[in-house]
């Protein structure tokens, strides 16, 4: 008959292997923790003192309690003794030629003898006990773990992969896209809709989690998700998950059903005269030279078309007064697909640049620093004295205060479409607006910056309507 793992002949079996042949009493203790052989032991005698030795543990032939305190001393050894013990060796202890507490003991001269504490393991240099484990109980990590949060570990990752290939406003944007997509992933999982927050064990159901999710969740305006901004999503967690190997994409590309979200086609979002009003109104309340910057760059961008990065990243020298052109040294695509190229100033763009370095002037002298010098168009003091670009950051938070303050919502490349249509419905053709923005090809242009406005196609329209060929 075999017998069981836990069984007492087979653990006396596995103790005669482990430590050999031992010399000594054995004492066997049932699972409730009795004794079996305590005939050998009487009520008056010493109790065993309790020495942790490997598995074993040693008997001192003479001690300071009684044998009734054994059950006492297991339990408060019992991260020693973890379950009963069948068959475990006690051998006589020599008692000790040092001169302790008692007989027996290794405490120094004056020490009274305690024998729970003689059962505690040792504590070694970093504070944990021999034979203890630190850490929560439970399954141990394994080598390959992610930790508590493997979604945005695997994004750490995976941003770090393509920064040889990426430019680094593109990582960022991207980078914060992954972030919304993991607090969504969050939700879902904390209300128990999906089951991993692995990317790697992502299967159809997630997907189909996050897709609905962003299909009915709204913003922090109150408004539904739009279309286009469910599609940039898309395309992040469909380029982490093809990083990490995961095909569950692919696999539901091939279904007939499913449907992943994709840009649509919307008017060009351009601001109007009176918004553009509102937004000098607000920049003049801000105070200080936050305020010269937020009135310089709406202006300035309106007037030139770049970018909000070109306009950050604009050098002093890159300024032409005679010919009023600003050589733009980091475009888009720089160093990929993009050169150095120029940008033309416009209207009140040259009296907006004309005040701004005045103020430019004032305000590095304050610092004790010579303006002709200094590199960036737009400095960006820090409080350690360095002088900088403008930050990204900065000009983000720049942004939330012209909103709050005017009450118009907008993006920063708003101005740069304003710019586009602007020159558009002033009679400028499609191809002097395209070169203007130093596009490769007009039909960019024409597809998310200026095309013909509605009131302007429908006049017309009408003009052609009324002609005398055309019958009524």
């Amino acid at each position: 008959m075999t017998r069981a793992r836990g069984s007492e002949p087979a653990r006396e079996r596995r103790t005669g292997r482990r430590g050999g042949r031992r010399e000594g009493r054995h004492c066997h203790s049932s699972p409730n923790g009795s004794v079996g052989n305590r005939a050998k032991f009487s009520d008056d005698s010493d109790p065993p003192e309790l020495v942790e030795r490997g598995r074993s543990l040693d008997v001192a032939e003479e001690s300071g309690a009684t044998w009734n305190r054994l059950s006492e001393i297991r339990h408060a050894s019992r991260h020693i003794l973890k379950s009963p013990v069948y068959g475990t060796t006690l051998k006589p202890l020599h008692a000790s030629t040092v001169d302790g507490g008692k007989v027996g003991d290794n405490l120094s001269p004056g020490e009274e003898y305690d024998p729970v504490k003689s059962a505690w393991p040792t504590r070694t240099p970093t504070g944990t006990r021999d034979g203890a484990t630190r850490g929560r109980p439970g399954r141990k990590r394994g080598p390959r773990s992610l930790g508590r949060y493997p979604f945005l570990t695997t994004s750490k990752a995976y941003l770090s992969d393509l920064k040889p290939f990426r430019a680094a406003l593109t990582l960022e944007q991207l980078r914060r896209d992954l972030r919304t997509i993991e607090r969504d992933l969050r939700a879902l999982y904390e209300a128990r809709e999906v089951r991993t927050m692995n990317p790697a064990e992502f299967d159809e159901s997630v997907v189909g989690a996050l897709l609905l999710r962003w299909r009915t969740r709204v913003t922090k305006y109150g408004t539904p998700m739009d279309p286009t901004s469910q599609a940039h999503l898309f395309r992040g967690l469909k380029g982490l998950l093809e990083w990490t190997g995961n095909g569950v994409i692919h696999r539901m590309k091939a279904r007939s059903h499913v449907r992943f979200p994709r840009t649509i086609e919307k008017p060009i979002e351009v601001l109007s005269m009176q918004e553009l009003q509102r937004l000098r109104a607000a920049a003049d309340t801000i105070a200080g030279w936050d305020g010269v910057v937020a009135r310089f760059a709406v202006e300035f961008i309106v007037s030139t078309g770049l970018r909000p990065k070109e306009a950050r990243l604009a050098r002093l020298q890159d300024l032409d007064h005679d010919r009023w052109r600003l050589l733009v040294a980091h475009p888009k695509g720089e160093g990929s697909w993009a050169a150095a190229d120029y940008a033309p100033v416009l209207g009140l763009g040259r009296t907006a640049v004309e005040d701004f370095l005045e103020e430019r002037a004032k305000y590095l002298a304050s610092m004790s620093l010579d303006a002709a010098k200094i590199e960036p168009l737009i400095p960006f003091v820090r409080r350690t004295g360095l002088v900088d670009y403008w930050p990204e950051a900065m000009f983000r938070k720049m942004k939330g205060k012209l909103e709050r303050a005017s009450g118009v919502r907008f993006h920063l490349k708003t101005l740069r479409a304003t710019f586009a249509q602007l020159c558009k419905d002033n009679g400028a053709s499609i191809e002097a607006v395209s070169k203007g923005l130093r596009h490769g090809s007009s039909k960019t242009t024409e597809k998310y910056y200026a095309r013909m406005r509605h009131e302007a196609a429908f006049r017309e329209l009408e003009t052609a309507w009324n002609r005398q060929s055309i019958p009524g």
